[in-house]
């Protein structure tokens, strides 16, 4: 049975940190670190000339959504993104 495991990455500019469910710590060790993979794509896009997989706009709407989540925690209303874009 999956359990909950608090995730924290630090990478020395910041720590991130996620709710995971998986059956076993050695699971969440085995997967991909978005974070830092997101981070090795945007740098083989700029060595190689193409264009990244996450876009700059991708950017701004993960960040926009992810405002609008904390002002509805914050407020207990409805936030829409398209506001905070």
């Amino acid at each position: 049975m999956a359990s909950e495991f608090l995730v924290v990455y630090d990478y020395g500019m910041g720590a991130l940190w996620a709710v995971v469910l998986a059956d076993s710590a050695d699971e969440i060790t085995a997967r991909v670190d978005l974070y830092l993979s997101t981070i090795r794509a945007f740098d083989e896009a700029i060595y190689n000339g193409i264009e990244p997989r996450v876009t700059g706009l991708d950017g701004v709407r993960s960040l926009a959504a992810a405002v609008a989540a904390l002002e509805a925690l914050q407020t207990g209303c409805v936030a829409q993104v398209e506001q905070i874009l």
